[in-house]
């Protein structure tokens, strides 16, 4: 038997700032949560779940409020989402272990698991993976024990795995769940279902979304379903393309990513510093949030098949354009090896416009490809690759990510509205590798775009850094969980990034930041530019392949007109955070002041 239905009281719920961008709703409970998800939704208003608040992207405070004094306290039984049924193998290696734990057969618990509908609540750590509950009290013909009574605490492993198989049926907490793809894991196996949780040839990709109620079905067979396909490649013009001789530490496909999925578990990705990203497409006559490169650290090395147009933006780097090879004109002063001797022909056999003395066959056959020294485009403007010339890009002496931009953008097959590279998701084309043809898209008949600030101005010479970086950040939502001394060390100290970073979150090194609230945190939705503190006390900044909940306490969220210049920070770099009060800041033209077009 379910839970009773939802009352008509309108519960005190908390809003919270997060950024200068959106507000967190503390709601009454799980079911409350997932009612104010819901109800929000149908409104217009966009963002994600967690296990007792809703993240919600909105700058318009009053708009939100007003919409929450309409909505009564939710119940799990309320929710009118889609009816899903999964097929499952109930041989999971924690079934009867977990069974006998819980003072119930296996059987038992295999009844308990599948007696009514699990309702989709928010997401997790990957697409695909909605965190699903519900609320019994009895089930029919089975005796429960007190432990699976009402909402029970499964107890995760004591012992995580570091892979579990996908598709695999679990539980952890009060919580239900499948894997969409293998990946570490605590949570206690039950079975397998073939179902694949997400298609990404669909959109939206996942099989749940928010609110769905999933009913699990025991089968002792599970029919193999076969995996959509993977899109095919961009057909690649073979006399107008890119090739990639050098791809450096880490090159990577990116636009503006895939905004507006968070609540199925896909974060927003794209180019971290999208900035300079725009700013490249524009230099070379793109719209902005074309598919460009972004690069680690230099050492990139593009070759242009058919003349191209190119721009590199985003850390301050030495670029160079080195000519394609050429025949040799003048004479070698080596003599000619055996492999270079020419050939003996009678000259009989040669028309004597074409007949030569032999030393001067000698010298033909000497001649080699000789390549003529390079020229130094600059960055930040536009410039013109021709057939056969390769650009490198050099080490970067301030920054840490390159965007080069070619104009008609890089062609890709788009997954999931986007040819980014998500690299915690695994969406989007995998990191170049050396040899690799890059597409080339059409020309898109516009002008280039030659920065009016700096054409004709004298080449700017790069400047060392100094002192740290200051990165603007609004305090909380969770700030009451640190001590006031832990918070003034926050915005205090010099914290250095780790050399552990990378596009999921820039990892600080300094001085730990102590809790005022031990107890672990409820799952609740992040943003890019969350400042998360783990058990470690040292904060991470998340980037934009962040993972869309997280169950450790967030001190602060960076402004987003500053995640730019963390996206810039190379490791060593040191950082400094600013507080500011959100009611100051100006918001990002992506944020709307009412119901939001896109989350995060």
């Amino acid at each position: 038997m379910s839970e009773s239905r939802a009352s008509s009281e309108v519960p005190q719920r908390r809003l919270l700032p997060v950024a200068d961008h959106s507000l967190l709703i503390e709601c009454a409970d799980l079911a409350d949560a997932v009612a104010v998800h819901a109800a929000l939704s149908e409104q217009g208003f966009r963002g994600v779940g967690g296990a007792s608040t809703v993240l919600i992207r909105t700058s318009d405070r009053p708009a939100l409020e007003a919409a929450l004094a309409r909505i009564p306290r939710g119940s799990l039984a309320d929710q009118p989402g889609r009816e899903i049924a999964l097929d499952v193998v109930y041989d999971g290696e924690d079934l009867h272990e977990l069974a006998e734990s819980l003072g119930v057969s296996a059987d038992g618990l295999i009844g308990w698991h599948t007696a009514e509908p699990w309702i989709a609540a928010f997401a997790g750590f990957a697409p695909g993976f909605l965190y699903c509950a519900r609320a019994l009290e009895s089930v029919d013909g089975l005796q429960l024990p007190d432990a699976l009574r009402g909402t029970p605490e499964i107890p995760r492993r004591s012992s995580p795995r570091t892979a579990v198989p996908a598709g695999s049926v679990a539980l952890a907490g009060q919580f239900s769940a499948v894997y969409p793809r293998s990946s570490p894991g605590g949570w206690q196996l039950l079975g397998r279902t073939t179902t694949p949780m997400v298609d990404l040839n669909q959109d939206p990709p996942a099989l749940l979304a928010p609110g769905d109620r999933l009913t699990y079905r025991a089968v002792r067979e599970a029919v193999e379903i076969q995996p959509a396909a993977d899109p095919e490649p961009s057909e690649v013009d073979p006399a107008h393309h890119l090739v990639v001789e050098t791809a450096g530490l880490q090159a990577l496909i990116q636009d503006r990513g895939r905004p507006g999925r968070s609540d199925v578990g896909i974060s927003s990705s794209g180019a971290l510093d999208r900035a300079a990203a725009d700013r490249a497409a524009r230099l070379v006559g793109n719209m902005p949030g074309t598919a460009c490169l972004e690069s680690v650290l230099g050492g990139l090395s593009l070759r242009a098949a058919g003349d191209q147009v190119l721009a590199v933006t985003g850390a301050a780097v030495e670029l160079e354009v080195v000519p394609a090879p050429t025949p040799d004109t003048e004479p070698t002063d080596a003599a000619p090896s055996e492999e270079q001797a020419p050939v003996a022909t009678d000259s009989a056999d040669v028309p004597e416009t074409e007949q030569t003395e032999p030393d001067e066959r000698a010298e033909q056959s000497t001649k080699a490809p000789r390549v003529d020294s390079g020229w130094r485009p600059r960055a930040g403007l536009p410039f013109a690759l021709k057939d056969g010339q390769t650009l490198r890009v050099g080490a970067p002496s301030d920054g840490l990510r390159v965007y080069v931009a070619v104009r008609g953008g890089i062609d890709v097959p788009a997954v999931i509205g986007s040819g980014a590279t998500d690299t915690l998701a695994g969406l989007g084309p995998a990191a170049l590798s050396d040899g690799d043809r890059l597409a080339v898209g059409r020309d898109p008949g516009t002008a280039v775009d030659w920065p009016l600030e700096v054409a004709g101005a004298p080449v700017a010479q790069p400047t060392p850094p100094s002192g740290p970086l200051e990165v603007r950040v609004v305090l909380g939502p969770r700030d009451d969980w640190f001590t006031p001394e832990a918070l003034e060390s926050f915005q205090e100290q010099e914290w250095a990034v780790a050399a552990a970073s990378d596009r999921v979150g820039a990892r600080l090194e300094g001085r730990e930041l102590a809790r005022s609230i031990e107890r672990e945190l409820p799952s609740e939705g992040t943003v890019p530019g969350s400042i998360q503190v783990p058990a470690s006390g040292l904060p991470v900044v998340f980037l934009r392949d962040h993972p869309v909940t997280g169950g450790y306490p967030v001190i602060a969220c960076v402004l987003e007109a500053d995640l730019d210049l963390m996206a810039q920070a190379a490791p060593g770099r040191t950082v400094r955070f600013i507080a500011v009060d959100p009611a100051t800041t100006t918001a990002s033209t992506d944020t709307v002041a009412a119901p939001a077009a896109e989350n995060h």
